[in-house]
């Protein structure tokens, strides 16, 4: 039997390169065995070093083995007899030294390690590195398989792959520049992360934030495979302003099978990971998003953050790795059965620098008569300027058009279609237009705003944009009042029972001459509790999902009153006041507020807002939609059964 692997070379525009190899192909034979190029890097000379099974092989400019590298081109390193050792990845140092990674495993059981080996320039083990030039990482499990390799700007080796831990999970090692694992890295320089509700999940991909902040991406399997990142600060520790908890996970659509393979962090820190994704309909399609700095999914970048790309006639597109190319494009490079069935090498290009608008509105509902605004936000994402910049905005019917203003350009209206031209934008840049317009008749208004140049845009997906609508508030008396705030005035906590789970209940009227429908409590009461110590955050009321919440719908009578009831869970983990044994101003821990919200029952406007809030101090004799009220107040009594002190909660420590 003979095998090999093979390298290729493409001109900018896809073609094979003549000048490298045969063709712009290089391949060599083995004796007895298939293999796979397992990673590719370009040094900044020209030359390609490749990890191919277990050894490094480096290639001249031209596609012949380097004589000047190992031996006649190919590196190997001393392992012992009864190891194996396999290499699926590689990096540059800084100095021109070689890190080779993936796993080592015992020929007689099942035991990996993660690996890593170091290179001097000219190929040899670099005996500064580990022992020998080789350094393992055990994690004290019997399955550690290495998968990627990064260097950070201190010198420091990240491996990343996956690691059993009673399932699958993402692990990663971090080496010091001497090959010893670093102790400032986790636990003992290891570290595993696994993600709840997963039976497998692998690190594939390493890439760094401009802040030293490292991205670690890959996949997870649960009942749908799905991209995974996660962000760890320098000492391994999550990051949990990133995603959810400093976790993210990704599918491409409902029920897709969809597997993340690398990633890049883009100059303005955004993120961009690349795999595959699988509906049955459809096989499996080249997949790539895109993120903005902290793990969100960039809406402006292909639909909602996300493009899919199928080669025609193939069933089993894959994307394996990613380049970003100095003109602001990405390059996938993968395989496909698109060659009579046979698996062939695929490359996609896509373009990052286009022209892209983003709108937003008004957050508040509005009534006729009221004023209010739309923002649009034109950005060149391209690698050069753009001139002859225009926006142009169609506002919907029921507003008036009042005027328009912007930072650069001039703006015309025609009727309700406002025309903007800015001139040009320089690469980076942003232009701005804000559009003021009287409502002039009850109902829900969504803005469409268009941008153009006289270059032509390579992504147009992202030059229209679509305001988010902004609801009406339909101008009848209606008013909602908050009469009561009932919260524990005490909370006892112990070594034995270090939380407690407490119910708050906001009690409102319906201080309106007609009936209130109300069929959702989610967003009609809002609720706050804060800690009156700057030491301890503040707690996160829940709104109850069970009895003694009302059913829903319900039909509010006037002057009726209901109660909307919140849970707040009081722990030892943070108590202002720990030492307090008793209850007094002195030692009050947390104080609450209320607001209820008529226009979220039924997009009416609240005709007497004044008894929105609690606390509050009485507001005596008022006439309000429903007719006259005597408003004692609300929160905590002051003097003559009358209300408006502030309602806390003493939590005391035993």
């Amino acid at each position: 039997m003979v095998g090999g692997f093979g390298v290729a070379r493409l001109l900018q525009d896809g073609s094979l390169d003549a000048s490298f190899g045969f063709g712009g192909q290089v391949t060599f034979s083995t004796s007895n065995q298939s293999l796979t190029v397992g990673a590719l890097v370009l040094q900044p000379d020209g030359k390609i070093v490749v990890a191919v099974g277990s050894v490094v092989a480096r290639l001249l400019s031209s596609g012949e083995f380097d004589p000047n590298f190992g031996n006649g081109g190919v590196a190997r390193w001393p392992v012992a007899t009864n190891r194996s050792d396999t290499v699926t990845a590689l990096a540059l140092q800084p100095d021109g030294k070689i890190i080779a990674s993936g796993f080592s495993s015992l020929q007689t059981s099942s035991d990996h390690a993660f690996l890593a080996v170091r290179f001097t320039a000219d190929g040899a083990s670099d005996p500064a590195f580990g022992s020998g030039g080789r350094a393992l990482a055990p994690f004290g499990s019997d399955l550690a398989i290495g998968r990627v390799v990064a260097v950070q700007g201190d010198g420091g080796i990240v491996v990343g792959g996956g690691v059993l831990a009673g399932r699958l999970a993402f692990g990663l090692a971090r080496f010091t520049p001497t090959g010893s694992l670093d102790a400032g890295f986790g636990t003992g320089g290891e570290l595993v992360l696994p993600f709840a509700g997963t039976t497998f999940s692998e690190v594939t991909s390493l890439a760094f934030q401009s802040d030293g902040r490292m991205i670690a991406a890959g996949s997870v399997i649960s009942t749908n495979p799905a991209f995974a990142m996660v962000r760890l600060n320098p000492d391994g520790s999550l990051d949990e302003t990133f995603g959810v908890q400093g976790r993210q996970r990704t599918n491409f659509f409902p029920g897709s099978s969809d597997m993340g393979a690398a990633v890049a962090v883009l100059p303005d820190d955004k993120i961009i990971v690349a795999g595959s994704t699988g509906r049955p309909a459809l096989g499996r399609q080249i997949a790539l998003a895109r993120y903005d700095a902290n793990g969100n999914l960039d809406s402006s970048f292909g639909q909602g953050g996300l493009v899919a790309t199928q080669f025609p006639l193939s069933i089993a597109d894959f994307a394996n790795a990613l380049a970003l190319v100095g003109d602001g494009r990405i390059i996938l490079a993968g395989s496909t059965p698109f060659n009579a069935g046979t698996n062939s090498c695929a490359l996609v290009r896509y373009h990052l620098n286009d022209l892209a608008v983003l709108a937003s509105a008004t957050t508040n509902r509005v009534a006729v008569g009221d004023t209010l605004y739309y923002n649009i936000l034109v950005e060149n994402n391209r690698s050069g300027g753009v001139t002859g910049v225009r926006v142009t905005d169609s506002l919907p019917s029921s507003v008036q058009f009042e005027s328009a203003f912007t930072g650069q350009g001039t703006c015309t209206n025609f009727g309700n279609s406002v025309v903007c031209d800015f001139g040009s934008l320089a690469s980076g840049g942003q232009a701005e237009l804000t559009i003021f317009a009287s409502m002039r008749a009850t109902a829900h208004l969504t803005n469409h705003g268009l941008v153009s140049a006289n270059e032509t845009d390579p992504g147009l997906t992202n030059s229209a944009a679509v305001s988010p609508t902004i609801d009406p508030l339909r101008e009848q008396p209606h008013n909602l009042a908050i009469t009561a705030l009932r919260v524990p005035k005490r909370v006892r906590l112990s070594a034995n029972h270090p939380t407690l789970t407490q119910l708050v209940a906001v009690e409102i009227q319906n201080r309106s001459p007609s009936v209130e429908q109300i069929t959702n409590l989610a967003g009609v009461v809002t609720l706050e509790v804060q800690a009156l110590s700057n030491s301890c955050p503040d707690l996160v009321p829940v709104l109850l999902a069970r009895s003694p919440q009302p059913r829903l719908p319900l039909f509010l009578q006037p002057k009726a009153k209901l109660s909307v009831y919140f849970t707040v869970t009081f722990s030892t983990n943070c108590v202002p006041d720990a030492k307090a044994t008793t209850q007094s101003a002195a030692h009050n821990d947390y104080v609450y507020g209320a607001m209820v919200h008529q226009e979220v029952v039924n997009d009416y406007r609240d005709t007497f807002p004044a008894d929105d809030v609690c606390p509050r101090a009485a507001l005596g004799k008022v006439t309000t939609a429903g007719g006259t009220i005597q408003d004692l107040g609300c929160g905590g009594k002051i003097y003559g059964g009358k209300f408006g002190a502030p309602v806390v909660t003493d939590v005391i420590v035993k």
